[in-house]
């Protein structure tokens, strides 16, 4: 989908017809050419890639065929450089945390360093900050084990894998969701996660201090059995934005990113039904973006909420009569 800044016209452009289709990313990079990855489910569950930079999509190569259950949510970033970078689960070679680097157009493994282990990963993420470092994130084991961060520098590789909370540690966590981050204008890194326990939860956030972590509940939440991962955002004056969804209502906090403090949670909007996805974008302080998916009484839809960070305007989007499922990619140019 393609719209207008606050969602007023939305153009829709099928770029693959395979079903079902699973694990999709969205990046685009600087010169505003779109990338786009999937795994394809229905046949090698092979990692396919697809870019746009001539007005007409190209499904340029199949990056993995190494899994035959799924690859467990890979991430894609545009790094500042101009390659493209993918992480993602080799299940059947016995390695774990691939990475992927494209360059000129051509995808090449480049090596498992990333998150080096011996169990499964899954639910990765990628980051970079200002400096150009590097930062990856996953599960480690099942969907009730540890987060995992470790970042890149160049010239000095991969460092070891930190792990940044244990399922165990908060009441404790019986599931975990993917984690979210993202780089401040000091070169500080970010990550929230949702904590899923035996009767409520909460939505984690920690911040990266000289090497050390800080941690934080930034709110509790009614909905124990939701699966939808929390996400984060730095702007350029460095107000920290984190946005969930708790069953029926989206919500929102902001704070420092500087100090790695947030305020007391808003309400953003209210559905009829339950959300099952939420991206957000952060221009500044007063111009906020959060795209969610809610199912609503006749099907599923998706909306548009923009706003100051505390008044908001909710522009709905599209709407089906099947699910909808957003992509890992919403950008604005």
């Amino acid at each position: 989908l393609k719209g207008a800044s606050n969602g007023q016209s939305w153009q829709s452009t099928e770029v693959a017809n395979l079903y079902p289709i699973d694990d999709a990313n969205l990046e685009v990079d600087g010169s505003g050419t779109v990338h786009i990855t999937y795994s394809d489910v229905n046949t090698t569950y092979g990692i396919q890639y697809l870019k746009n930079s001539t007005g007409s999509f190209v499904d340029s190569q199949v990056l993995d065929n190494t899994s035959t259950s799924g690859h467990d949510n890979s991430a894609l970033l545009a790094a500042a450089d101009g390659f493209m970078i993918l992480a993602a689960n080799r299940f059947n070679v016995g390695l774990y945390g691939s990475v992927y680097r494209d360059n000129l157009g051509t995808f090449a493994f480049w090596g498992d360093a990333l998150l080096p282990g011996g169990l499964q990963f899954q639910e990765f993420d990628l980051a970079q900050g200002p400096d150009g470092r590097l930062a990856a994130a996953a599960i480690e084991g099942s969907p009730s084990a540890p987060v995992k961060v470790t970042g890149y520098t160049a010239g000095s590789g991969w460092t070891a894998k930190v792990t940044l909370t244990d399922a165990g540690a908060v009441n404790p966590c019986a599931t975990i969701s993917r984690p979210h981050m993202a780089f401040g204008t000091d070169n500080f890194l970010h990550v929230v996660y949702r904590c899923n326990t035996a009767d409520t939860g909460i939505v984690g956030y920690a911040h990266d201090l000289f090497g050390s972590w800080s941690r934080q509940a930034v709110a509790t939440y009614s909905s124990p059995t939701s699966t939808v991962p929390p996400v984060v955002a730095v702007d350029s004056s460095s107000t920290l934005h984190v946005a969930w969804a708790d069953g029926y209502v989206l919500l929102y906090a902001r704070g420092n990113a500087l100090m790695g403090t947030l305020n007391t949670p808003v309400q953003v909007a209210f559905a009829p039904g339950n959300y099952t996805s939420v991206q957000m974008l952060a221009n500044g302080p007063n111009d906020v973006k959060i795209l969610s998916i809610n199912s609503s009484s006749g099907g599923f839809e998706a909306e548009l909420n923009y706003g100051n960070g505390t008044l908001w305007t909710t522009q709905p989007v599209t709407a089906s009569a099947q699910p909808i499922f957003l992509a890992r990619g919403f950008v604005q140019r």
